[in-house]
């Protein structure tokens, strides 16, 4: 295998790795948002014996968020040292203020945040002694176990690019440049529509099983008829972006089979970007519109 070769493939595989980080957020988001309307519509449901559906879900979020935990620190361990590799991929700025506010820090308070709001709720739900014991003690060890995996690369910082090594920016043409570039906004718009369908899904999840939750009280579910419309709403809007997207591809196919000049989509409306924008959009307002429609509810009634 070339250098070029080489420095190609390590690319690609750093790329998986920062990909892999967005799924394990957009997975971990759906299933918990699931779990927190679950134990939102069915708080004192029993399952058998003294085990209640609310501590059953408490109990799996927790396994869940361990398990993408781990996951999530032992893909950084294996970014980082593709990066030691072929540091000339990956330049690092030298004067950001914060530098210990990284998107890996950041992920780790996420993480740690979502553990102990979990075993919060076991405890506050009466989870059984020895599970909330061993839970407490996975936390310690995730802990320790991030703490000793972060420290050498926090130690360690920029790598700078090794003498001799070959930039990839030198070495490759304008053209093969701007198809990787084109690659890697795709690989991205690709990951922000996954996260958008989640988010979106959860939103409705959360809003029905809410709703579900107050039929008890005599609360009619008509408050949530227009935010899960915009959710709804935001979902389309993803699909109408993938359809585009689809279509742009097919005609670009079509073009270079007989060997015609690409067809022009720099309009607005053609765009993945303004599509995903304003399912976001649509997202925030959704989001804001449950809340308000949630606090004008009579719970009295």
């Amino acid at each position: 295998m070339n250098q070029e070769t080489m420095l190609t493939q390590l690319g690609e595989n750093m790329r998986f790795y920062a990909d892999m980080r967005f799924k394990q957020i957009s997975v971990l988001t759906a299933v918990l948002t699931v779990a927190a309307a679950g134990a939102i519509q069915f708080p004192n449901a029993m399952l058998a014996g003294q085990a209640s559906v609310r501590t059953a879900l408490a109990s799996f979020a927790l396994l869940l968020t361990a398990v993408v935990w781990i996951m999530e620190v032992r893909s950084t361990l294996f970014w980082a040292a593709h990066r030691d590799v072929a540091s000339a991929l990956w330049p690092t700025p030298t004067n950001a203020p914060f530098p210990w506010l990284t998107a890996t820090n950041a992920l780790l308070i996420l993480y740690a945040s979502l553990y102990g709001f979990w075993l919060y709720c076991a405890l506050l739900w009466k989870l059984v002694t020895p599970m909330v014991v061993l839970f407490g003690v996975l936390a310690v060890l995730l802990v320790v176990f991030s703490v000793r995996a972060y420290l050498p690369l926090s130690r360690r910082g920029s790598t700078p690019p090794k003498s001799g090594a070959p930039s990839h920016a030198e070495d490759t043409p304008a053209m093969e440049q701007a198809a990787e570039h084109e690659k890697r906004s795709q690989e991205v718009a690709d990951t922000l529509r996954r996260f958008l369908v989640a988010i979106h899904t959860g939103g409705i999840g959360a809003l029905l099983a809410v709703a579900a939750s107050l039929v008890d009280r005599r609360v009619h579910p008509r408050w949530a008829f227009w935010p899960v419309s915009i959710f709804v709403a935001g979902l389309v809007v993803i699909g109408v972006s993938l359809i585009l997207a689809k279509h742009r591809e097919i005609k670009r196919r079509d073009a270079a089979q007989r060997g015609e000049s690409q067809p022009d989509f720099t309009g607005l409306a053609w765009r993945s970007q303004t599509w995903d924008t304003l399912s976001l959009v649509l997202f925030v307002t959704a989001a804001i519109l449950g809340l308000v429609m949630l606090s004008l509810v009579n719970l009295g009634s």
